[in-house]
């Protein structure tokens, strides 16, 4: 592989990386007012750059929530990552922005390198770059989310292009670049993350060893040394971590069940694999499935039809373990509703320190990635039989005729659907949900007035699904019959998948969008970090004092820490189980009594 090559192709992830993101070089010095953007990463980072300049060491303790608690354990943020480390000397918050192209950068140019260590021609890897950098699953905790989880996501496929180095090389250096991009993942402040790419390197690795059997003791040698290698790396982080860990609320070895598989895709959820917009789409307030974010990993028909190309076309060893590492962590994410989650949470017991087991998508969208790039890969190679279309156009043409069913009937019966949509809303709003923040909040009529856009979703994705179908159907009938050039179909290919994946992913990504639902006032964008009037009374009293709001916070957690305001709430997710045992009971106690305590 070429440099020049290489600069090219590098060229072309980061031309779509910025154009994906084109909307936030309109205001390249405004930070993205949109979540936990604000109300934890801008915290995070202002606090930790003003003690380094004011104090010249790390801060220890955060004063400011939770009545004061350990800093050094708030992994969230990732104060030890390699650039967060350059923020201690230089901090403005619109750097924050820039995370996202660069490291959506990173997920597509690596991944892309991967593919053609793995011996992928470079349109094959091209795609695979193209399908991983673009996921939804990775795009949707941008803008809105902190910037870890875009880092630690975007950090596996370097992880596994070293990893094949690696097994190329075989030597202590290789064997090194794999433990430092380990232990950079944990340091990113998402330790999730971390450890179910551990679990998918675990995997890969025992794969790769044990086809290479005269090596094996070399393989185990070299795995004692990296994994030794990363916990020495990242002992900065981990070790005060473990001792955290000892008070954090509800998590660890004996951690509850229902507790820690919160956050499970709901079997039913997968439809979003073909039908993105479904259950609407947060953002844009016209969602209405089960409610929580992470549920989003769009990776578009032409990845799926890729991949399933791939699976039928080859019993290459890499293939079948890529279908089987998708097939497994998919039925992982959707955790409680599925045994084999029980199982892996037996095997290996640090599972149930986290929440949200729908995170093992992340391996997911990395693998059919990978299946899409073999199966584009194939294509130019003709390593696919002719029946092998067939079949595949057979199937398309079923799924097409069946999807234009299913739309003209949602068509036709939409006066069936939406009240058929009533009597459910009537079950979860009077029975299943009815003591939910949701409903005491909100009226019956108001979910009432949903069911239409609710309608209009369904019929949105069933007429896309059907449009989509089609046309690569289409497509890969002019080319098996020769109606178009490889070239050709070469492009048409890149095309189809940029369009459907810009479509559909970057709605959930727009700043524009993300602002208003967040801060509707403009105005109140640009002095979102500026002093309240109730911080300017609270100032006027000189004695130390921490405010007690209960749960209406009239000083968010991101302006206390800028303001110098002690608070007895707080935005990390790691909790003292002991001072919230301690809150609740005073909380009940002062119920009558709020304001200053």
């Amino acid at each position: 592989m070429t440099k020049s090559k290489v600069l090219i192709f590098a060229l072309f992830f980061l031309i779509i990386s910025l154009v994906f993101y084109w909307k936030i070089f309109l205001k390249p010095i405004d930070i993205v007012a949109g979540g936990d953007n604000i109300y934890s990463s801008s915290a995070f980072y202002y606090l930790n750059h003003e003690s380094f300049k004011e104090n010249k060491e790390l801060i220890l303790w955060n004063p400011y929530g939770y009545s004061g608690y350990p800093f050094t354990t708030s992994i969230i943020g990732g104060r030890f990552f390699p650039i967060n480390l350059i923020f201690l000397f230089s901090y403005k918050d619109f750097y924050l922005n820039y995370f996202y192209p660069i490291f959506l950068l990173i997920a597509g140019f690596f991944t892309f390198l991967f593919l053609r260590k793995l011996k992928l021609g470079y349109f094959g890897a091209f795609i695979c770059g193209l399908v991983f950098m673009l996921n939804g699953n990775l795009v949707q905790r941008s803008l809105a989310g902190d910037p870890a989880h875009v880092i630690a996501h975007s950090l596996i496929p370097i992880i596994f292009y070293l990893t094949e180095i690696f097994f190329e090389r075989k030597n202590i250096i290789s064997a090194s670049l794999v433990a430092l991009s380990l232990a950079t993942q944990f340091l990113s402040g998402q330790v999730q993350f971390f450890l179910y790419t551990c679990l998918f390197l675990l995997a890969y690795y025992l794969f790769r060893a044990i086809s290479d059997r005269r090596n094996i003791k070399k393989y185990f040698g070299y795995g004692i040394f990296i994994f030794v290698f990363v916990l020495l790396i990242s002992a900065v982080q981990l070790l005060p971590l473990l001792e955290f860990s000892k008070y954090i609320t509800n998590r660890g070895l004996d951690s509850d069940f229902n507790y820690i598989t919160q956050g499970s895709l709901p079997p039913y959820h997968l439809i979003n694999l073909i039908m993105p917009h479904f259950f609407g789409v947060r953002l844009l307030e016209t969602y209405w499935g089960f409610p929580h974010a992470e549920f989003y990993f769009y990776l578009g028909i032409g990845a799926l039809i890729l991949s399933l190309l791939a699976i039928i076309s080859t019993k290459d060893g890499k293939v079948r373990f890529f279908w089987i590492s998708a097939l497994a962590t998919l039925i992982l994410a959707m955790g409680r509703y599925t045994p084999l989650f029980k199982v892996i949470n037996f095997i290996f017991p640090v599972v149930g320190f986290f929440q949200v087991p729908s995170r093992f998508l992340i391996v997911f969208t990395f693998c059919v990635a990978i299946l899409a790039g073999f199966g584009a890969d194939f294509i130019t190679k003709g390593k696919i039989s002719l029946s092998k279309y067939k079949l595949v156009n057979i199937l398309l043409l079923i799924v097409s005729v069946l999807s234009l069913f299913a739309l003209i009937g949602s068509i036709l019966g939409e006066s069936l659907i939406k009240s058929k949509g009533e009597e459910i809303l009537n079950d979860y709003y009077y029975v299943k949900y009815k003591d939910t923040g949701a409903v005491k909040t909100h009226t019956f009529d108001y979910f009432l007035g949903k069911l239409n856009s609710a309608y209009h979703s369904i019929v949105f994705s069933l007429a896309s699904f059907f449009v989509l179908i089609s046309a690569f159907l289409i497509l890969i009938y002019l080319f098996v019959k020769g109606k178009i050039r490889k070239e050709i179909f070469y492009i048409l290919l890149i095309m189809f998948i940029v369009i459907e994946l810009f479509s559909f992913n970057s709605v959930i990504a727009d700043r524009e969008i993300m602002e208003n639902k967040f801060f509707p006032d403009e105005n109140k964008r640009d002095t979102i970090f500026d002093e309240t009037e109730v911080i300017k009374f609270l100032k006027m009293d000189d004695d130390l004092f921490r405010v007690h709001q209960g749960d209406e916070w009239i000083i968010p957690y991101y302006l206390a820490v800028r303001h110098n305001v002690y608070l007895t709430t707080g935005y990390d997710t790691l909790n003292l189980n002991y001072y919230n045992e301690f809150y609740k009971n005073a909380n009940n106690y002062s119920e009558n009594y709020p304001g200053l305590v």
